[in-house]
């Protein structure tokens, strides 16, 4: 599998896509979640050459071939995969960049589709704007519903 992902993000770029410098908070840079990074001109990284390891290492899911096509690319898309590596439970986080996108049917598809390679994990959906430490979280199921807390 690791082989196939690898693959994936020698095949993929990410062109003008820039979600992961507004969603993730990056430490190094002092940069909180859902604040678009200082570095970030159009969709240029202006130390992209001495960016922090945190950033050249993440790929998000559509870089690692969890889905594919350029219409599933998190900006066209609307949402951004994400297996974060530091969670207890193994998890699938879907980060909407548009309130609501995460239950269209072809992310609901691809979601699907995650399950049966991985049964085992669970779907954590972030609503646009929400601080993890801080959400409002709602179980369904096996999946879990975070929105910003009122």
């Amino acid at each position: 599998m690791e082989h196939a992902i690898a693959s994936s993000i020698k095949a993929t770029t990410c062109g003008d896509c820039t979600a992961c410098c507004t969603i993730f908070g990056i430490a190094e840079l002092n940069k909180p979640q859902h604040v678009t990074c200082k570095h970030l001109r159009g969709s240029l990284c202006d130390i992209y050459e001495h960016r922090p390891k945190e950033c050249a290492e993440y790929f998000c899911g559509w870089r690692q071939g969890f889905v594919t096509g350029t219409e599933r690319r998190p900006d066209k898309w609307g949402v951004v995969f994400h297996r974060p590596a530091d969670t207890p439970v193994p998890s699938l986080h879907v980060y909407e960049l548009v309130e609501g996108r995460s239950q269209d049917k072809d992310v609901q598809w691809a979601i699907a589709k995650f399950r049966k390679r991985f049964p085992n994990y669970m779907v954590v959906y972030v609503a646009p704007g929400t601080i993890i430490e801080t959400a409002q979280v709602t179980a369904v199921g096996p999946d879990f519903y975070l929105k910003k807390a009122p």
